[in-house]
């Protein structure tokens, strides 16, 4: 990314961009600030997620176009790249999405109880348990369950730590269907749309998707006891 927007601006080092608009290199100029600015902020968030890097694309998508116009002219090559582009961002939403109901449909499902619901873990399952009066729960949570209460556990989403020193026994153990093919979170595929290899979490990630045919999260439901 730095690279690409040091090489756009260095070859317009000599051209009047500072007049107005910037002339006829006003839209270059544009585009390698705009990858300059992404590079500033990744290195400033110091959280390398994939999806703090796809909006640096555009530009550099750009950028390469405008080259090769210049040395050629636009045939096949951009027309089979703008489809393949199109179908890989319609693919990866769709999966983002199943990812996404498969959570809310696991919630919806959970039958109710007298006491209080907690969960570990995040993503989607953390927005259904609150939106259905979940509380989140951590390994140094100030507030524990007592008994009768329950306590859902994923086993993918970090983070996984319940509390230490409660009783607990197994209510059930529930695989959430993984739909086939391309994922954009797959522990076996390492393959995660939130986070890369360089952070945090329990399971290295190499891709920013990747495949999968096993269960797509696996979910245990615990009770608290006396």
């Amino acid at each position: 990314m730095l690279m690409t927007a040091i090489g756009t601006l260095s070859a317009l080092k000599h051209a009047s961009l500072w007049r107005r608009m910037g002339g006829r290199h006003a839209d270059t100029l544009f585009l390698g600030a705009w990858v300059l600015g992404m590079f500033v902020f990744n290195e400033w968030l110091l959280f390398a997620s994939v999806r703090y890097l796809l909006p640096a694309l555009i530009p550099v998508v750009f950028l390469i176009l405008r080259l090769r116009a210049k040395s050629a002219s636009p045939g096949w090559f951009e027309g089979v790249a703008a489809l393949a582009g199109l179908a890989l961002g319609l693919h990866l939403s769709w999966a983002d999405r199943a990812f996404a109901e498969g959570y809310r449909t696991y919630v919806r499902a959970l039958p109710p109880i007298q006491g209080e619901r907690y969960f570990v873990g995040h993503w989607g399952l953390q927005y259904y348990m609150e939106q259905a009066g979940g509380h989140a729960l951590s390994a140094e949570a100030a507030i524990l369950p007592k008994p009768g209460d329950e306590i859902i556990v994923p086993t993918y989403a970090w983070p996984q730590d319940r509390p230490a020193g409660l009783n607990t026994v197994p209510v059930d153990k529930v695989d959430m269907p993984g739909t086939f093919g391309l994922r954009t979170f797959t522990v076996y595929g390492r393959g995660c749309f939130y986070a890369d290899i360089l952070a945090p979490g329990p399971t290295p990630v190499l891709l920013p998707f990747g495949f999968d045919f096993g269960p797509a999260e696996t979910l245990t439901r615990w009770k608290v006891i006396p």
